[in-house]
């Protein structure tokens, strides 16, 4: 196993942060994950059998349209969980960083309420390193540096939603 394969897979699912709704087994649903930055979110979906995480946009904007844009992406997948990554620092400790991901997840929060009649799950997911995995993986690409970081923090939150759904019980 690789060194990077390891590394994803010894995360953990850190901790269910704030419940919008029941974890539902709903058949045709998704799970997005975000990859929450100070200038853009990367965005992922998984399947609606739940067995793949793939990259799908980065978005970029003011708070309120970030948030807008993620409400109507969860809307239109019919998502039924939201796995956020969390920036803990190598001490397990919540820094900064992490501090402007849990205002952010917590207004989201109140615009699903508002947006979505179906409850939708938010939990954080350990981020650690990913941006990093993200990196490796665009190691190789011709991509400009603009385009890079896009990719990269899309790729990021396929990575955090991967280890989401590894982490769920089978």
């Amino acid at each position: 196993m690789r060194e990077d394969e390891t590394v994803l897979n010894c995360r953990i699912l850190l901790s269910s942060y704030s419940i919008v709704g029941s974890m539902s087994k709903q058949i045709n649903t998704a799970v997005l994950g975000l990859d929450v930055g100070t200038v853009r979110v990367g965005v992922a979906v998984s399947d609606p059998l739940l067995i793949g995480a793939y990259p799908l946009e980065t978005i970029e904007g003011n708070l309120q349209a970030k948030l807008k844009k993620i409400v109507d992406i969860a809307r239109e997948r019919k998502v039924s969980t939201i796995a956020v990554g969390l920036p803990y620092g190598f001490d397990g400790e919540i820094g900064e960083s992490a501090k402007v991901v849990q205002i952010f997840v917590d207004k989201l929060i109140v615009l699903l309420n508002k947006s979505i009649n179906t409850p939708v799950d938010v939990v954080f997911v350990d981020e650690r390193l990913t941006s990093k995995q993200a990196e490796h993986v665009l190691s190789g690409s011709k991509l400009r540096n603009s385009d890079r970081s896009r990719a990269a923090d899309k790729i990021a939150a396929a990575i955090i939603l991967e280890t989401f759904l590894q982490s769920r019980p089978k």
